[in-house]
């Protein structure tokens, strides 16, 4: 399965379009969460509400993911280092690369055109969850289609280094290209916090991703919703 957070909206879109033969036209701490771990279950619990997001917009119950009940201990399955671009696209948003837990979540608005995205990787130790995010930065460089390889067709790819967000490294990526026949485009956050690496993006299916709020302006809430967790 492709990434979590967009792959049922992107079926959606694609249902909708074989089934209606539609033309788709302030001053933040920089101090981590301490090194309390939570399990997927806990880590969905802290992400943003649907409050947080503009009216008419819903969460997609299909989307909803997370790693369970207790800790993760399997060693990573996946290595972003060897990984190629089209397994790293078919796999990231899920489990297996090295994790304590994960959890991920979107909100689709009612036309399924438009959504935000948001997903939680812990892992033990802040060592290993900077590791997994330079590692995150490496492959956006090298992977021309990056979160699109293998299904997207003439994407166009640009991943940068960000100011900072809370005092915490950040990355982030815009993409946009033809996806299932429809002009696709995602805004794309990446922070490393802790033992936490976070993922927010907004998406637009034949039209352009949302505006507000940013994936940024997500982003800086959803670290401190996670950190802010007893």
């Amino acid at each position: 399965m492709s990434l979590r957070v967009i792959a049922a909206a992107i079926i959606t879109v694609a249902a909708l379009m074989i089934s209606t033969c539609a033309t788709a036209v302030a001053a933040t701490s920089r101090a981590a969460r301490p090194a309390v771990q939570l399990t997927g279950v806990q880590l969905l619990s802290t992400l943003l509400p649907r409050s947080d997001f503009p009216a008419g917009f819903k969460l997609d119950k299909s989307a909803v993911f997370d790693s369970g009940r207790y800790l993760e201990h399997s060693p990573a399955q996946y290595h972003l280092s060897t990984m190629s671009c089209n397994s790293f696209a078919n796999n990231y948003g899920e489990t297996g690369f090295g994790e304590t837990a994960t959890a991920a979540d979107d909100f689709l608005n009612s036309t399924n055109l438009e959504g935000f995205g948001q997903q939680v990787y812990q892992f033990k130790t802040s060592r290993a969850a900077i590791a997994f995010f330079k590692g995150l930065r490496a492959i956006s460089r090298r992977c021309r289609a990056f979160l699109l390889s293998g299904i997207g067709s003439d994407v166009f790819t640009h991943a940068f280094d960000a100011p900072s967000i809370g005092g915490h490294r950040t990355f982030q990526v815009n993409q946009s290209g033809s996806l299932l026949g429809v002009l696709t485009a995602l805004d794309e956050v990446f922070t490393v916090a802790g033992t936490d690496v976070y993922f927010t993006v907004n998406i637009g299916f034949a039209v352009a991703p949302p505006s507000s709020p940013s994936a940024r302006t997500s982003m800086l809430r959803l670290i401190r919703r996670v950190q802010a967790h007893p």
